[in-house]
């Protein structure tokens, strides 16, 4: 069944100017900083604060999050963004360079565990049938490394052919 259009609609919320205007000031933000902000005209911000013109919600939220106030949405509970900087409920704070650089993160996260999901289920399945059990070349130990050595036995050991370190 369609809908009719009055259906809908979307509810509409009324802000009182009084609180846009406590909201901006809190915020510490002049009516030109302000319409900046928003992307729309200083005359416009004024006819907000003096109830001559209906002021949309996404505006006055927007200056509710630049004032500290949480971010909207469950999934943002405890989450607040000041100045230049988004911080977590932890306390943590995510400047906008760093941001830049999240998803990425996230994708390597997301690679290491598809990839330790794999190397598991290899140990896992592999090590019963005897295909991971490591080479005898593998239990080979490592060559001992150089100890430190200084003077005569410096010389001795370049001598022998083996490397020197210097101590200082």
């Amino acid at each position: 069944m369609a809908r009719s259009r009055a259906a809908v609609r979307t509810r509409r919320c009324w802000i009182d100017p009084q609180d846009f205007r406590q909201t901006r000031l809190a915020a510490r933000l002049t009516v030109d900083q302000a319409a900046a902000l928003l992307f729309v005209s200083s005359r416009t911000v004024r006819y907000w604060e003096a109830g001559r013109a209906r002021i949309p919600y996404a505006a006055f939220k927007l200056l509710k999050v630049l004032r500290g106030h949480g971010l909207p949405g469950e999934a943002w509970a405890g989450w607040t963004v000041t100045q230049e900087a988004l911080w977590s409920p932890a306390g943590h704070r995510f400047l906008p360079g760093e941001l830049e650089w999240l998803s990425l993160v996230f994708r390597q996260a997301q690679a290491f565990r598809v990839v330790y999901r794999k190397l598991r289920r290899l140990q896992r399945h592999g090590a019963s049938e005897g295909h991971l059990s490591p080479s005898p070349t593998d239990r080979r130990e490592a060559p001992p490394l150089p100890r430190r050595a200084g003077g005569e036995e410096a010389e001795a050991q370049a001598e022998a052919g083996g490397v020197a370190l210097r101590s200082r």
